[in-house]
């Protein structure tokens, strides 16, 4: 056994103070080099753990969905450079939105001035919204269809949205787009409703196929089997007539599956060209990759 007098302690904890400034040292000059040459986007990845000692592993939405502990790691990372910007692990119980506050205010003990926070629909929130706005923090993010106000733009727009003089090309894509504001916490922000009919179509094609294979499996069937588990029966009504199942499809329900298929939501802060938008929210798969 090793023994650790308590100099030695003394000594051991000093040391592990000045790496710590060391680190923050560092960061603060990456981070001021980094900030102000290009967008940097934001992302949290979930890492899971069989292990009984380490302090940050706690339960909590576990992205993978594995029933295991987990250390949530938050990252800002450099859209053209592709290199990471800051890191910060959390408590796997940590709430993004905690998380997020927390790297603000990282960013602002490092002084990294003219950020540009890009972040997908499973940061937005209308705490998030007004925490970001409160600290000044320009940002680009996409809405969740879950929320009323995405809803009612993609309805304001769907009627209007496939006219020619509202097609732009994104990367080689032909993209329709409806650009208009709304006010949040007493900020106008910019609003975007992108729809893409390839996309759309795509999805129904997938869906669609899915849902006939599954309805031809069961066609001449007496009983559905028990073995049988499919995502897709939702989008079949089973009756049984003269003891044989009688298959039809629920139209309303694959209807309402495919009616947002294709549409994009995206709020900006600052942003006010629809292509530039778009392409600077694609971009953010850069993070997700590292």
């Amino acid at each position: 056994d090793i023994v650790l007098t308590s100099q030695r302690i003394s000594e051991l904890l000093q040391d592990l103070g000045r790496m710590d400034r060391e680190r923050i040292e560092f960061f603060h000059h990456w981070t001021r080099h980094r900030a102000e040459r290009e967008y940097l986007a934001f992302d949290i990845t979930s890492i899971s753990s069989y292990s009984k000692l380490m302090e940050y592993l706690e339960f909590g939405y576990n992205r993978d969905g594995e029933d295991l502990p987990q250390v949530n790691m938050g990252i800002l990372f450099g859209q053209t450079s592709l290199l990471p910007v800051f890191y910060r692990i959390h408590q796997g119980s940590i709430r993004d939105m905690t998380t997020i506050a927390s790297m603000m205010e990282y960013a602002k003990l490092f002084d990294m001035k003219n950020l540009r926070w890009v972040m997908d629909k499973g940061f937005f929130s209308d705490e998030n919204l007004a925490g970001m706005l409160k600290n000044k923090v320009h940002f680009t993010i996409s809405m969740p269809f879950t929320t009323s106000l995405a809803q009612t733009m993609v309805e304001k727009a769907r009627q209007r949205i496939g006219r020619p003089a509202k097609t732009v090309i994104v990367n080689g894509d032909l993209i329709n787009v409806e650009h208009g504001k709304v006010t949040s916490h007493r900020k106008t922000l910019q609003s975007f409703v992108y729809y893409n009919e390839r996309r759309y179509l795509d999805a129904k094609e997938s869906l669609m196929k899915q849902v006939v294979r599954l309805e031809h499996f069961l066609e001449g069937r007496r009983s559905i089997p028990p073995s049988l588990s499919n995502q897709y029966m939702k989008y079949l009504k089973v009756r049984r007539t003269r003891g044989n199942l009688n298959i039809s499809r629920d139209e309303e329900k694959i209807m309402q599956s495919l009616k947002n298929r294709g549409f994009l939501v995206i709020l900006s802060s600052d942003i006010r060209d629809a292509s530039e938008a778009l392409h600077l929210y694609r971009a953010k798969d850069a993070v997700e990759r590292a």
